[in-house]
């Protein structure tokens, strides 16, 4: 199974929480992931004031770089700590094999471009 086979989602959407580990380990994984991005202070999500959620987020206006994903997941008291979280926990719900598949297949996808940009790749 794999999370990049459009055949194994489904359209349900559950509001099941990562878990302190699948935090960690994503964070961790997004740690890598922006320190060897090759455009990490470059914004590659924005979003809608609304889903910015509390005033200190507004320094967020012009999108949020690959080290701003990393330190939301990463960090408790980053002011996107919680949207961010939602977003991945709602944009990984519908697969078929399960959170936890999803976010290690995440994880992975994220180590892999570690290892490109790392040869020289990207």
């Amino acid at each position: 199974m794999s999370i990049w086979d459009a055949g194994q989602w489904s359209d349900k959407v559950y509001r099941e929480r990562l878990s302190p580990d699948e935090i960690q380990e994503l964070g961790k994984a997004l740690e890598d992931w922006a320190e060897a991005h090759p455009l990490a202070n470059r914004p590659l999500l924005y979003l809608e004031q609304s889903l910015a959620a509390p005033p200190s987020a507004h320094q967020f206006a012009e999108g949020l770089t690959p080290r701003d994903l990393a330190h939301a997941v990463s960090h408790e008291e980053s002011p996107l700590h919680q949207p961010v979280l939602r977003l991945f926990e709602i944009g990984l719900s519908g697969y078929s094999g399960g959170r936890r598949e999803a976010v290690a297949q995440v994880i992975e996808a994220l180590m892999e471009d570690v290892g490109e940009w790392e040869a020289g790749g990207g």
